[in-house]
């Protein structure tokens, strides 16, 4: 296409954008799929600032649906042969490639690409996955057409009302949630940190620091960075903040400049395995790579990293002790809502789904919305300069800044209970609050809409960083805390979130609330599984152990590393183990030779070994 006739379509397809967004019933809805979208050449693109980015739909496909796939964004000047070379193998069953203007801060466009059937669109989508490279750094193909289109349906703002489930009357939700603060409070006593937990939690890190000072740890660190290193050790993450658990871990930061982390930490991790403090994992190909120390004679998990600068880390410690200090309802909530998200499968990071922290900020937010409010912003009530002056020094000779006078005067009229707290939050992300058309920000005190153009929220925060779920780090505005958290993902805690608000206002009890998916088919199939060990055995029931199938190798791995932990047992009349594995567990030195596994649903193995009671 010339660049003459960009120009005149350019403008056209400006005012089919219009009309696409400034519909009454879309006004807030976001915008094209933000699940798969990259962060392309824009550190490049900063060239005028004066221009406003922009991003084009139109309001029909240009192809047929189903068999097209975007590509975007491209030099203003690409040909359709470039668009070929992408899809090696692919090009002779490209019908049709059609470029659309978009304009962000320097002129590009973007490219509908036509393929004879799926079959070619699926095979173009694989061959994109697969060689995530240079092109992909550039080029993103998208989903399909009628993908993106059930994306905009899905971003339109929902109604105040939330799935449609008949609440109960005021009296008796008030009534239900007496229940639920006192489940919750019930058992956060049991749960809470006591002197014996931190007494051991102390043992844990004294020793670890002292290893860390010893001469030949320096001298093994020292050989692996290539010259001297200046690690220190400090303590971050829930236990510092006073919003931790008995079961929490330690999340710990070697802080100093290296010339190469991976090596440092790799020879951090030999010097803890020689030590036999118990089970060492070295996890490098993580976002930020960790050593985890599961201490054996304290029963206590550690992360361990290490960190160029611990003052964003020291910035968010004193933040949210802080807000935890300011009222006793804090940590509660903060932990009931974490619990909550741990048992309905929404708080796993390392799956794509939201962080402890990202919770964290989600219930301050709520605490600083709330009516009335119950913290006020703490970031707000303390000059600049008291920050910085508090960061200049050291950790013991610091205080906490953020506990100023006029925050430690600040008194809330709020009186709600942590059950009618936990039902207003989640009503207040259901009906009122949405992060995936707002930005929650503790740092401004309350949601800031997020922009419904993709260009604009793209660029809203750093490279390579989701943007579906918005929330924006309370000391790097350019932060999304959920950045690992895909449209999809984003979709699935929000239904949720509604969820959780629905049976609270149906009167539901607690237990019912954060009630893991599947809980009762899963303990159906145990049950039956333990009745029948019972009713063979007697009350010695045998030793159960399950082993999840994920793939036809990975059972037999995981066979093979439980043999040495049984001892031989006589033969059981069940269903007995396949021949595949039977031959492969022979080769363990014959410990599961007269082993019979029994196939439960959801692909598990129940192992049992007669010869140990039931634990």
């Amino acid at each position: 296409m010339a660049r003459g006739g960009l120009d005149s379509l350019y403008a056209d397809m400006k005012q089919a954008r219009r009309q696409a967004w400034n519909r009454d019933d879309n006004v807030d809805g976001g915008g094209p799929d933000l699940s798969t979208c990259k962060m392309g050449d824009h550190a490049s693109s900063l060239e005028d600032p004066r221009s406003e980015p922009t991003w084009t739909l139109l309001n029909e496909p240009l192809a047929p649906e189903g068999v097209s796939l975007f590509v975007r964004p491209l030099p203003g000047d690409a040909t359709e042969d470039l668009i070929r070379s992408m899809f090696t193998g692919l090009s002779d069953r490209i019908v049709r490639v059609t470029f659309t203007p978009m304009r962000t801060r320097q002129l590009r466009v973007s490219a509908t690409v036509e393929f004879q059937d799926n079959d070619a669109m699926l095979r173009a989508l694989v061959f994109d996955r697969l060689r995530v490279g240079d092109l992909v750094a550039r080029v993103n193909p998208l989903q399909s057409i009628s993908e993106r289109k059930a994306f905009l349906i899905r971003q339109l703002p929902r109604p105040r009302a939330s799935s449609g489930a008949s609440h109960c009357s005021e009296d008796d939700v008030a009534v239900g949630l007496m229940g639920v603060a006192d489940a919750v409070e019930t058992w956060y006593d049991d749960v809470s940190p006591c002197e014996e937990t931190a007494a051991r939690r102390s043992k844990v890190l004294e020793e670890i620091r002292t290893i860390l000072q010893e001469k030949r740890t320096q001298q093994a660190l020292s050989d692996a960075n290539g010259a001297d290193v200046g690690l220190r050790m400090a303590l971050f993450g829930s236990v510092s903040c006073n919003l931790s658990t008995k079961s929490s871990d330690l999340d710990i930061g070697l802080v100093g400049r290296v010339n190469d982390r991976d090596a440092v930490l790799r020879a951090w991790w030999r010097v803890l395995r020689r030590r036999y403090l118990g089970r060492t994992d070295l996890i490098q190909h993580a976002r930020t790579p960790i050593v985890e120390l599961h201490h054996r004679e304290t029963d206590i998990d550690c992360d361990i990293s290490i960190i160029e600068s611990n003052d964003n880390n020291r910035l968010k410690t004193w933040l949210l002790s802080a807000y935890a200090q300011k009222d006793s309802r804090v940590p509660r909530l903060i932990a009931a809502v974490k619990l909550w998200g741990k048992h309905r499968l929404v708080a796993r990071a390392h799956k794509g789904s939201l962080s402890a922290f990202g919770f964290t900020l989600l219930a301050i937010q709520f605490l600083q919305c709330c009516h009335p409010p119950i913290l006020p912003n703490a970031q707000r009530l303390v000059a600049p300069e008291v920050v910085a002056a508090a960061l200049a020094k050291t950790d013991q000779e610091s205080t906490n800044p953020f506990l100023s006078d006029s925050f430690m005067k600040w008194r809330s009229r709020n009186q709600d209970s942590i059950g009618q707290l936990l039902y207003s939050m989640f009503e207040f992300y259901s009906t009122e609050c949405s992060p995936t058309q707002q930005v929650v920000c503790i740092r401004e005190g309350e949601p800031r809409p997020a922009p419904s153009h993709i260009e604009d929220r793209v660029t809203m925060f750093h490279d390579n960083q989701h943007i579906s779920f918005c929330i924006a780090d309370p000391f790097d505005r350019n932060d999304n805390v959920a950045r690992n958290v895909s449209a999809a993902t984003a979709e699935r805690i929000e239904r949720e979130i509604r969820r959780a608000y629905d049976m609270l206002g149906t009167c539901k009890p607690w237990e019912a609330v954060i009630e893991p998916p599947r809980k009762h088919r899963s303990n159906r199939s145990l049950s039956e599984a333990a009745s029948l060990v019972k009713a063979t055995n007697g009350d010695r029931a045998p030793l159960t152990m399950l082993v999840k199938i994920r793939s036809p190798k990975p059972p037999l791995v995981a066979l093979r590393a439980r043999a040495q932990r049984l001892s031989p047992m006589s033969a059981w009349p069940d269903h007995p183990i396949s021949e595949p594995i039977w031959n492969e567990c022979n080769t363990s030195g014959g410990a599961l030779a007269e082993t019979n596994v029994t196939r439960l649903p959801h692909n598990r193995l129940l192992l049992r070994d007669p010869g140990k009671p039931l634990l």
